[in-house]
């Protein structure tokens, strides 16, 4: 076995390269801090989403929490994450109200890349239960195939067309014929696919997305 290793018999193919996300720990605005734990646990849960997205990479807690009840310059600290976004947000909660507000910065300048802010009532029954609608909320806006990063990084992409595809590439300009649905993106889209697919034959996720173009065809 550890012969056939050494050859490369038993490789695992390379995993595409994915955007990097940091969640920063939400901030209580409340004025309370007794909801502390709520502010934390929707920023877990977001981590928690976000995770489930298989084209993004998301940092774990331990990683970000570490910032929490800092003012962070959020360039400087996507720089010492290695991280290409960054997620930070706020909850304010008066009387059985709270408002959540979400924003999601990036791209090549570091700007607004979605925000939303989400109103809710709250009572001591349903408290678990606005909290998982608005973190899925939050989650799909941004990690979705067709949310807001996926938007940004073709974007960026169809700015800078690199000489050869890569597997997120590819996987990109799925993504773009899933929203636009027309014969060009399509083509786009299955000619990439299988011009990758010539080199990364092993790769299973890459195969699926081929099917599904020459099902459409």
């Amino acid at each position: 076995i550890e012969g056939l290793e050494k050859a490369g018999l038993f490789d695992e193919p390379a995993p595409p390269s994915r955007p990097v996300i940091a969640v920063l720990p939400f901030d209580n605005l409340s004025g309370d801090p007794g909801q502390e734990y709520f502010a934390d646990g929707i920023t877990e849960d977001i981590i928690t989403r976000l995770a489930q997205y298989p084209d993004i990479l998301v940092l774990g807690r331990n990683t970000t929490f570490q910032f929490k009840g800092e003012a962070v310059d959020i360039p400087t600290i996507a720089e010492k994450l290695g991280a290409d976004y960054v997620v930070e947000g706020s909850i304010r909660r008066g009387g059985d109200m709270v408002r959540v507000t979400a924003q999601l910065l990036g791209g090549e300048e570091w700007g607004h890349v979605w925000a939303e802010t989400f109103d809710r009532t709250l009572d001591p029954q349903n408290i678990f239960a606005i909290q998982d609608d608005i973190t899925k909320a939050v989650a799909n806006r941004i990690g979705d195939p067709y949310g807001a990063i996926s938007q940004t990084e073709f974007d960026q992409f169809v700015r800078h067309v690199p000489e050869n595809m890569s597997t997120y590439d590819c996987i990109l300009r799925f993504y773009e014929y899933g929203r636009l649905f027309n014969a060009q993106t399509h083509l786009t889209a299955l000619r990439c696919f299988e011009d990758m697919m010539k080199t990364e034959q092993e790769y299973g996720e890459g195969l699926s997305y081929v099917s599904a173009l020459y099902l459409d065809d």
